[in-house]
């Protein structure tokens, strides 16, 4: 695994990045958000099966990252979301309405949920 650099220091340089091309800061932040999400929750036969693919830096291998995190009511406070996950076996199932999703055709997809 490389090494990763101090948040604030790679939201630093994608701030100075983004002045110039804005249009991939979305996927990049996806991507980014969900990669950081499963190396430090999921479980590792998650973070093996999909970290080579969201840290690819071969365009035929990379996996892109999409959030659902968008609620009518909430907009983007995720303090305010209301969608909520109850297990269900080895299964999550998810309740609630989505408004809005970054990055709708990326490979890989974050929901945000309040665990039941």
């Amino acid at each position: 695994m490389s090494a990763v650099p101090p948040p604030a220091a790679k939201y630093a340089l994608t701030y100075v990045y983004v002045q110039a091309e804005f249009g991939v800061c979305c996927p990049l932040s996806m991507t980014d958000a969900l990669t950081r999400t499963i190396r430090k929750f999921a479980d590792p036969a998650l973070v093996a099966r999909y970290l080579p693919g969201l840290t690819s830096q071969d365009m035929d291998t990379l996996i892109q990252g999409a959030m659902f995190m968008t609620e009518q009511q909430a907009g983007s406070g995720v303090g305010l979301i209301s969608t909520s996950a109850r297990k269900q076996g080895e299964q999550w199932a998810l309740y609630g309405d989505k408004w809005f999703c970054s990055n709708v055709d990326a490979g890989l997809a974050l929901v945000l949920a309040r665990p039941a």
